[in-house]
């Protein structure tokens, strides 16, 4: 651009050396070559003529086709341009109307290109695309633009059943000032302003402009995103969409892009066909912020298949398995903290995941809802794995999960809601309406401090090398932060397993545990690790929740007698039966060590 603008202020005819096809011109140094093989006869004529002043070799990047990767050369050509400087201040101010996701991109780099923009060179010399409707006269050179059918008709000429070459270029018009007849000129529009004029392409006026949002390549800024604002801006209509989501380019997981040549493309239908249409989506949604560049890293869908989509169908995995078959459903109206905490954590989700959406935010959307799923698999289905009231509960906060997620995750969505009731499809559902009152803001404060507190404890716990299924007696808190009722305090001691949570202001430390496993505690723990062992095997032997069996078990008579004092060991392990002798004749059989013991376990359904 800089030589060719000092050219132009020393040059009063700009000379054109090379043709069409890129071959040097007749009467110039490598006559018939094309420009890449001349060099050498540009040179000796310039030693020849003595106006070299200076030969050396640069290393440099230079554009080759994409296609066929033959290199590229610029020349002049003369075309029609549309005076787009003119309009920067109208092209500025259609911009400041416009919300750009990401932000920066609004006075960056779109905003810094419409501080400088250039003049539109709108024509292309090609058979195919839009004809431009410039006629000149054959005669005094006076053009004429054409704005409708009816000015072709007035102008002395007709209008063809196809406006597209060659039929447009027979139109023949009369000149308005000489009266001779006038000629199309032989270029088409650049593909470009087509793009920019998709709004109006019915020849109409657009019902819907501008438009809600549009959505394309972070590269689109000096393309697409730029040819639309700027054909609305010249028809006078301003900014034809009011949103703007700007992404980043799809790389291979070392930053470099994608090519054939380079062998590191990924079959999309391969990877869809693998993990889901819907992990992907999820993946792109949340991998990074939209306009940042996505190393495309396999292992990363497996990551995040696991972190939502496994989770979340885990989650309906437990409620399916311990729902009672063809129980009425209620909407439950339970006062249990867990399930207000549940509850409340379900409505403030759906506000922050609709306010999010209402500002074209859909990544930050995403992780919102990554977070509820967290919370209700963690910790809810955690810490109510005993109570059968929570399952109505359960099936309320997946239902609306279902309907949530159904505009990210359309198939998956419509499976868990489908599995879920009798409705039609999710996609034929209202958007959940959140209760701002069942948004208990300080029991979710309270509820992230026990789990918080839990953490450390668990964390005491692994320091002393205590598996968590052996019973501790207490757990000191300090507590500095928040008051916490009688009902989280139990909560925080069945998460660490300990009989008592002690709230202390005078310990050093956030947490204090006490270690310390009597005879009674480490029974209790032994037994703990029996159940544990037992629905192993129910879960092996693939038996319902509801399935009863009789349990055969072989074990020193100290551990029997442990096991014939407990009365909760048969419900807990949903046993019709134990008996204290080893039998052939079992589902599943296992044999642990337990309290430097062998135990001998095995299973057989009663059905």
């Amino acid at each position: 651009e800089d030589d060719l603008s000092l050219m132009k202020s020393r040059v009063k005819d700009f000379p054109v050396t090379i043709d069409d096809r890129g071959r040097m011109k007749a009467g110039l140094p490598g006559a018939g070559k094309h420009i890449k093989e001349a060099d050498k006869d540009i040179l000796e004529d310039l030693i020849k003529r003595n106006l070299l002043f200076h030969q050396t070799t640069i290393e440099h990047d230079y554009p080759f086709c994409w296609r066929c990767s033959n290199a590229l050369i610029y020349f002049p050509r003369f075309s029609w341009f549309i005076q787009m400087s003119k309009l920067r201040n109208d092209l500025l101010e259609a911009n400041n109307k416009v919300n750009w996701i990401p932000q920066y991109l609004k006075e960056g780099r779109f905003g810094e290109w419409l501080q400088e923009v250039k003049d539109w060179a709108i024509s292309r010399e090609r058979y195919w695309g839009t004809p431009l409707p410039i006629w000149e006269c054959d005669k005094c050179e006076e053009k004429l633009v054409v704005g409708s059918k009816k000015e072709l008709k007035e102008n002395g000429g007709f209008v063809p059943e196809d406006l597209h070459r060659p039929y447009i270029d027979e139109v023949k018009l009369i000149c308005p000032k000489c009266k001779s007849s006038m000629t199309r000129v032989k270029e088409v529009a650049d593909v470009w302003f087509d793009s920019g004029g998709m709004p109006f392409a019915s020849g109409e006026h657009p019902d819907h402009y501008p438009a809600d949002y549009i959505c394309e390549a972070i590269d689109q800024t000096r393309g697409w995103f730029y040819t639309l604002l700027a054909v609305g801006v010249l028809l006078e209509e301003g900014a034809p969409y009011k949103n703007v989501i700007s992404l980043g380019h799809l790389l291979d997981k070392h930053g470099q892009k994608m090519s054939k040549s380079k062998g590191n493309v990924v079959d999309p239908w391969e990877i869809i066909n693998k993990y889901g249409v819907d992990v992907v989506r999820w993946y792109f949604y949340t991998i990074n912020p939209p306009a940042e560049p996505k190393k495309f890293d396999e292992a990363d869908l497996g990551k995040t298949f696991r972190r939502f989509i496994s989770l979340l169908y885990n989650s309906y995995v437990f409620y399916s398995t311990y729902n009672i078959p063809d129980s009425k459903f209620i909407i439950p109206d339970s006062q249990n903290i867990l399930d207000r905490w549940i509850v409340a954590r379900l409505n403030e989700t759906i506000l922050d995941v609709e306010k999010n959406l209402n500002d074209y935010e859909i990544g930050d959307a995403a992780k919102v809802l990554e977070l509820l799923v967290s919370d209700l698999s963690h910790w809810y289905i955690r810490r109510s794995r005993k109570r059968a009231e929570a399952l109505p509960v359960l099936r309320n906060v997946l239902i609306e999960i279902s309907k949530l997620i159904a505009p990210f995750t359309p198939f998956f969505g419509e499976a868990l809601y489908k599995s879920l009731g009798d409705g039609v499809s999710v996609h034929l559902e209202d958007w959940p309406k959140a209760s701002k009152k069942l948004v208990d803001s300080k029991l979710i404060e309270a509820m992230n401090e026990v789990r918080n507190l839990a953490s450390l404890g668990l964390a005491k716990r692994a320091g002393a090398g205590i598996k968590i299924r052996q019973p501790l007696q207490k757990l000191k808190i300090k507590n500095s932060k928040l008051k916490i009722s009688e009902e989280l305090l139990k909560i925080l001691a069945d998460e660490i397993n300990v009989k008592e949570v002690i709230v202390d202001s005078k310990i050093k430390e956030d947490v204090e545990l006490d270690i310390n496993v009597t005879e009674e505690l480490k029974n209790e723990g032994n037994i703990r690790e029996l159940v544990r062992a037992v629905q192993g095997l129910r879960h092996d032997a693939k038996y319902s929740p509801q399935d009863k069996m009789v349990l055969h078990v072989d074990l020193p008579l100290e551990l029997q007698n442990l096991l014939e004092g407990n009365k909760d060991f048969k419900k807990d392990i949903n046993a019709q039966e134990i008996v204290f002798e080893k039998s052939e004749k079992t589902d599943r059989s296992i044999e642990i060590d337990l309290d430097d013991s062998k135990v001998w376990l095995g299973i057989k359904s009663d059905s």
